[in-house]
């Protein structure tokens, strides 16, 4: 069994334009991403060197841009644009995802709306 290296982003905040309805098309809403990420080349702990490893930096710019480059109407597609880029990297085989949106649920005591996806390469 081959060893497996994961990199964890968990908690990035940004603010996505998303959303069906007209309040939400007006203004940016926080969206919470949590990523893992796999990799098979583990030369980065023996080395000690950056270009031995995916640079975490690159995957939270891939997110960014996605999620600055249009309007999303759902939640799903956003995570499935992500997890698509992210699985574009030659050095990733798998991709978890999950996009929480904060707020959604108003009229509840308390609550938070999540999805989660999780791809392999093919």
């Amino acid at each position: 069994m081959p060893n497996i290296n994961k990199i964890i982003i968990q908690d990035l905040e940004l603010n996505v334009s998303i959303g069906i309805y007209d309040h939400e098309k007006i203004a940016p809403q926080p969206i919470i991403i949590a990523l893992e990420t796999n990799y098979m080349d583990g030369t980065a702990f023996d080395s000690d060197e950056i270009s031995s490893t995916l640079n975490y930096e690159k995957i939270i710019k891939t997110i960014k841009n996605c999620c600055a480059e249009k309007h999303y109407n759902l939640i799903e597609t956003l995570a499935e644009d992500i997890t698509r880029l992210i699985l574009a990297m030659p050095e990733i085989d798998f991709v978890k995802i999950k996009l929480s949106k904060p707020g959604v649920l108003k009229n509840e005591k308390s609550g938070l709306l999540s999805v989660e996806l999780e791809r392999h390469k093919k």
